[in-house]
């Protein structure tokens, strides 16, 4: 039931320590991800580090720019020989070799518990995406029993136009895989505030359900949760924005490589936002600090001790984030499905209440605040997909 870890920079050391604290863990391991100073071994040996734990593993292959120039990413033996790729060449010559190779490395070298089946990212989807994509279908089928799992990758004008989702949703419900990983690329920002776009996700999901196909949504941030009203199977988020935001830029350039580090932030469940720790400081000399929570191991120290403020660090903030986005998602799962779409409504009804309360107080969020039009976008999405398709979700079933 947990949410799976989107594997960022600098997340193997917090891999291992979440593992100790979130049972039925999941990882999805990146080469992005991977030190420039490490060779690609350095990811079989922490797949093996974390299957000892019982850790689930999964593994991203990250072909969503065949033509990327990201050294991370050529150095794995599967981009061999399509250095001058071609769309047309590529899909009648090299096609079949490539995904053998994606496959082999998956279960020879890492050992999945899963696989994750490759994509190229578009925002127009095509005939030619359609043929590439039905190809790695066809061939992964034939090379592995695995429970495998397509890779979506696609930019918001896909998910925008309602004709062209729904033709993208039907096609996805008659191919013969377990499920699909969906990494999209959102309007702009890391919060949607578009109901359509939102809306046409949901139906979208609740689709797919209904076609017995799985959904892990990855890249995700606490805005995720609301999908599980669609009866998706998982979400994935990790520590930086860049791994929960789809950008896929940063699988072309080293020039996109960097990690934009803008300090430490403390997750507030109670309001689905996120505050500076001298903000808890704060809190707590005026002595409101129980408007924050709910307390978990990770964030206990800042909560209560008004001194730690200068002392809580990134890998406390960023494993804080995680166990606690884990706790809400298992929460909702713990609704019966037919009735988790109110548990998602009752949740974002809180969290908004939480915030204003907040802001009479005297506390202002600031840049990573899970705002009033977040959250009234989402419920007006919500709303509008539980009245269209009332019948459907009676019909959800836990995939």
């Amino acid at each position: 039931m947990s949410i799976l870890i989107q594997q960022g920079y600098g997340m193997m050391q917090m891999n291992k320590d979440l593992a100790s604290d979130i049972p039925d863990l999941g990882v999805i391991l990146s080469p992005r991800a991977l030190n420039k100073n490490h060779s690609i071994e350095r990811l079989k040996q922490h797949a093996l580090e974390l299957q000892r734990k019982g850790v689930k593993i999964l593994f991203d292959p990250q072909f969503y720019n065949p033509r990327t120039n990201l050294d991370k990413l050529l150095k794995f033996p599967y981009f061999e020989d399509i250095g001058n790729y071609n769309t047309v060449y590529f899909k009648s010559q090299d096609s079949k070799k490539f995904i053998k190779n994606v496959i082999k490395y998956q279960i020879d070298v890492i050992n999945v518990d899963e696989i994750i089946i490759p994509n190229v990212y578009t925002n127009s989807i095509n005939t030619n995406w359609y043929d590439l994509t039905k190809m790695f279908v066809d061939e992964s089928i034939e090379l592995t029993e695995k429970s495998k799992y397509l890779t979506i990758p696609i930019g918001s004008e896909v998910v925008k136009n309602k004709d062209d989702f729904d033709y993208l949703i039907s096609c996805l419900s008659q191919y013969d895989v377990e499920g699909y990983y969906f990494v999209i690329k959102p309007p702009k920002g890391n919060f949607v505030t578009d109901e359509q776009y939102l809306y046409n996700l949901l139906d979208g999901f609740i689709s797919l359900n209904l076609a017995g196909k799985k959904v892990i949504l990855g890249y995700s941030n606490q805005q995720g949760l609301i999908f599980a009203a669609a009866g998706i199977t998982k979400i994935a988020s990790g520590n930086y924005r860049n791994v929960r935001t789809f950008d896929p830029e940063i699988f072309y350039s080293e020039e996109n490589d960097d990690i934009k580090r803008r300090g430490v932030w403390y997750y507030d469940g109670n309001t689905l936002s996120e505050f500076k720790p001298q903000q808890i400081t704060f809190a707590h000399n005026r002595k409101i600090n129980a408007n924050f929570g709910p307390i978990c191991k990770y964030c206990k120290p800042l909560l209560t001790n008004p001194d730690l403020a200068t002392s809580w660090k990134e890998p406390e903030s960023f494993k804080h984030y995680l166990y606690e986005l884990n706790r809400q998602w298992n929460d909702l799962l713990k609704v019966p499905i037919k009735k988790r779409i109110d548990a998602v409504i009752a949740l974002l009804d809180l969290a908004k209440s939480n915030l204003l309360n907040l802001k009479k107080l005297g506390i202002r969020v600031g840049e990573r605040e899970f705002d009033e039009n977040t959250i009234d976008a989402s419920l007006s999405a919500l709303e509008a997909i539980k009245y269209d398709r009332n019948m459907e979700l009676k019909n959800l079933v836990d995939l």
